[in-house]
C-alpha cells in the first residue's frame, strides 16, 4: 500500500507529539492537511495533539470533521466524547458515546459513557431538574442495573415526590440487605457518615423513612446528608414532612438554611422567625439569621440578631465576629467613617482571634500598627489573606503608599494565588510563608483602611494600580486567538463568571445557579464568550449552548495569569466574586451583575463603583430574580458589541 505524502507528514507528526515537541507536530499536521484537506488521520492527530495540550475548543471541530470524513470511525466518535467530556458538555459526551458503542462493543467506551451519564445526571439534580436527572439514571440501569449510586439518586428522587416505597426499592437494590432493623440502619447508616460514604448513609435513611413513617428525625436526618450533596430543594422536602409531623426550631432552622441556598429569601425569613419562635433560646439560629440579614445589607437588624446570640451564648462561633463587622457597616452608613473601619478589622486586635488567624509568638502578643506611630525605615509585615480575595485585591492599592508616604519597608504575607500578582506592585517584597527575621511592627492588610484613616467612600488611588506584564499579555492575545472562530472576523470577546465562592452557602445568592437565565447574553450576534469558572463550577459549562462558551478552567492558574486573559477580552461580565476586583485594578471594563444580598461596599441606587472607574453595575430590584438584570446587560451588550464594529 502506497503512503501518501499527506500521510508521510502526519507519520512525522505523530512521532513528534510522542517526542513531546507538540509545536513542531502541529506544523506537520496542518502541512499535511495543506497537502490533502480530506485526511482523516491529520483531523485525528491535530484532535488529539489540542486534546493533550487540553485545548478542547479546537480539539472538538477536529474531530467531528474526521467523522465527516468517516462516520462509521468508532475511535472518532470516542475521542469526540472524551473532548466533550472533558469540556463540560456531558450531553453532547454522551451522544457520541452512544454512536461509538453502536459501531464496536468496547468495555471502556461503556465504562466513560456510565461516567458521562452519572455526571450528567447529578449536574441536572443538582439544577432540580429532576426528570432530566431522571431520565440519565434510568438509562444508567438500563446499561448497568446493579449501578449503586444510580438506584440511590433514583431513590433520593423517589422520596421528594413522597413516594418512600419506591425510593425503598432503590435502595435495598443499591444495598440488597434484608430484615434489617431501625436500629440497625441507623448504625450503618452513621457510619457510613462518619466515613464519609454520603450516598450509602442516605441509603440506610431512606430506607428508615419508609419503615418508620412517622419519625420527623429520620426525615431531619436525611435532609441534612442530602443537602451536602447539594441538592436543597429535595432536602428542603425532607424537612417539610418532617413539620407536618412535629413543628420544630431545629428542623425550622436546617429548612431555612436549605431555602435560603436554593435562593428562596422570603421562604428562609419566615422560617428562621418560625424557629426562634419555638425556641427563643437557641443562639445558633440568632446568629445565622443575623449572617441572613447581613448579607441582605439590614445592618440594623443583623446587628440585633447578633446580639441576641452574645446574650444567649458568648462564646457562640463567629457571632462576636459577624456582630463587630455588622456595627461597622452601619457605623461607616452614619459617616462614623475610622469607627467604622476599626469595627470591620476588631477581630486582628483580640489575641485569641489572631492565634486562630495566624498562630505565631508575635502576631498574637503585638497589636497590629493603628497608624499613630512612625513606621519610617522601619520593617513592616502586611499579612494578606483575611478576607476574601476580591478584598485583598481592593485593599492592596494602599500598599505602595506604605513605602512611598510613610516610608516603610514593606513584606506582603499573601496566599500563593496572589502572590505574582502582588509582586507587580513597586517596592515591596511577597513571600508566601512566615518570613524569618525581624519585625517591627504588622498590619492586616484590610486593615490599611483604619490604619491610614482612609476616607470612605473616596478612596484612593483610583485604578489601575495593579499591572499586566506587557510579556504576558501579548502571550495571552496570542493564544486567545486559537479559540475564535476567524481570528481575522472582527468580534467581541466577552469573559463570563456566574458562581460566586463555589459551593459556600455564603455567597449563593450572589450566583446564577439556572444558567439558562444567561441565555440573552448568548442571543447577542458577533460574541465571543469565555468562562472564568473554576473547579466544580466550570462542570456547569455543559448546560451552555455548544459552541458558544470556551472553557480555561484548565489554564486559569493564579490571579495575575487571570489578569492578562481578561486584559485581552473585550468585557468582563460576574456576579460579584474575586473577579471584579481583579478587573478593575487593572482598569478594565468590567460588568457586575449584583445581587439584592450584597454588603454596603457596592453602595446604592447607582449603576457605578466609587472603588473601580471601569465597573458597570446590574442590580437586582427584587431579590433572588436575575431575569430583569441579565435583560438589561444583554441590552447594553448589544450596543457595546454595536460601537466597537462600527468603529
Amino acid at each position: 500500500m502506497t503512503t501518501t505524502p499527506a500521510l508521510q507528514l502526519v507519520q512525522q507528526g505523530d512521532q513528534l507529539a510522542a517526542q513531546d515537541d507538540p509545536t513542531a507536530a502541529e506544523i506537520c499536521y496542518r502541512r499535511a492537511l495543506a497537502t490533502d484537506e480530506l485526511c482523516t488521520e491529520a483531523w485525528q492527530g491535530l484532535g488529539l495533539l489540542h486534546t493533550a495540550q487540553r485545548r478542547y475548543a479546537a480539539a472538538i471541530p477536529c474531530f467531528e470533521q474526521a467523522i465527516i470524513l468517516q462516520l462509521h470511525d468508532a475511535t472518532a466518535h470516542h475521542h469526540l466524547a472524551q473532548a466533550f467530556h472533558k469540556s463540560g458538555y456531558e450531553a453532547q459526551a454522551i451522544i457520541q458515546y452512544e454512536y461509538a458503542l453502536e459501531l464496536q462493543a468496547d468495555a471502556s467506551v461503556q465504562d466513560h459513557l456510565l461516567q458521562a451519564l452519572l455526571t450528567l445526571g447529578n449536574r441536572y439534580h443538582q439544577q432540580d431538574l429532576l426528570a432530566e436527572a431522571a431520565a440519565c439514571y434510568q438509562r444508567l440501569i438500563s446499561l448497568d442495573p446493579d449501578h449503586i449510586e444510580a438506584h440511590i439518586q433514583l431513590g433520593i428522587l423517589a422520596g421528594a415526590e413522597g413516594d418512600w416505597g419506591r425510593a425503598q426499592r432503590h435502595c435495598q437494590k443499591a444495598n440488597p440487605l434484608s430484615d434489617e432493623s431501625v436500629t440497625d440502619l441507623l448504625q450503618r447508616g452513621v457510619g457510613h457518615y462518619h466515613q464519609g460514604e454520603l450516598l450509602a448513609a442516605i441509603s440506610c435513611f431512606i430506607q428508615m423513612v419508609a419503615i418508620q413513617t412517622d419519625y420527623p428525625g429520620h426525615y431531619n436526618n436525611l435532609g441534612l446528608i442530602i443537602a451536602q450533596l447539594g441538592y436543597h430543594r429535595q432536602a428542603s422536602r425532607c424537612y417539610q414532612q418532617a413539620l407536618t409531623i412535629q413543628p420544630d426550631g431545629n428542623i425550622y432552622h436546617n429548612l431555612a438554611i436549605s431555602y435560603y441556598q436554593s435562593g428562596q429569601v422570603h421562604q428562609a425569613e419566615h422560617c428562621f422567625r418560625s424557629a426562634i419562635a419555638l425556641q427563643p433560646d437557641y443562639a445558633q439560629v440568632y446568629n445565622n439569621f443575623g449572617n441572613f440579614l447581613q448579607l441582605q445589607n439590614r445592618m440594623p437588624e443583623a446587628l440585633e440578631a447578633f446580639a441576641a446570640t452574645l446574650a444567649l451564648d458568648p462564646h457562640c462561633r463567629g457571632a462576636d465576629l459577624w456582630y463587630h463587622i455588622s456595627q461597622g457597616s452601619v457605623w461607616l452608613a452614619e459617616g462614623r467613617v475610622r469607627d467604622g473601619w476599626k469595627e470591620w478589622v476588631w477581630a486582628w486586635y483580640q489575641p485569641q482571634c489572631r492565634a486562630v488567624m495566624l498562630n505565631n509568638d508575635f502576631i498574637v502578643n503585638t497589636e497590629p500598627w493603628n497608624g499613630t506611630d512612625t513606621i519610617a525605615g522601619k520593617q513592616l509585615l502586611v499579612i494578606a489573606g483575611g478576607a476574601g480575595f476580591g478584598d485583598d485585591i481592593l485593599w492592596c492599592r494602599y500598599l505602595e503608599r506604605l513605602v512611598t508616604t510613610y516610608q516603610a519597608v514593606v513584606t506582603v504575607l499573601s496566599p500563593p494565588a496572589l502572590m505574582t500578582l502582588l509582586a507587580t506592585i513597586p517596592s515591596i517584597r511577597v513571600v508566601s510563608h512566615y518570613p524569618s527575621g525581624h519585625f517591627d511592627a504588622y498590619i492586616p492588610l484590610l486593615a490599611l483602611t483604619y490604619a491610614l484613616d482612609i476616607p470612605f467612600p473616596l478612596l484612593q488611588p483610583d485604578p489601575p494600580y495593579l499591572t499586566v506584564p506587557t510579556q504576558l499579555k501579548t502571550e495571552w492575545h496570542d493564544r486567545l486567538q486559537l479559540y475564535l472562530d476567524s481570528p481575522y472576523q472582527p468580534c467581541f470577546t466577552v469573559g463570563l463568571c456566574w458562581m460566586s465562592g463555589g459551593a459556600q452557602t455564603l455567597w449563593k445568592p450572589r450566583s446564577i445557579v439556572h444558567v439558562e437565565k444567561l441565555w440573552p447574553l448568548f442571543a447577542v450576534p458577533h460574541t465571543q464568550f469565555f468562562s472564568l469558572q473554576m473547579g466544580a463550577d466550570a462542570s456547569m459549562l455543559q448546560r451552555f449552548p455548544a459552541g458558544r462558551l470556551h472553557d480555561l478552567s484548565a489554564v486559569l492558574g493564579d490571579f495575575l495569569n487571570t489578569a492578562a486573559i481578561i486584559s485581552q477580552l473585550d468585557l468582563l461580565i460576574t456576579v460579584d466574586s474575586a473577579y471584579p476586583h481583579l478587573a478593575g485594578a487593572i482598569g478594565h471594563p468590567v460588568w457586575m451583575l449584583q445581587a439584592d444580598q450584597n454588603d454596603a461596599r457596592w453602595m446604592h441606587d447607582r449603576d457605578s463603583s466609587h472603588w473601580y472607574p471601569s465597573m458597570r453595575l446590574f442590580r437586582q430590584q427584587q431579590a433572588g430574580n436575575w431575569d430583569e438584570v441579565i435583560e438589561q446587560a444583554a441590552t447594553a451588550l448589544h450596543q457595546a458589541v454595536a460601537t466597537k464594529l462600527s468603529g
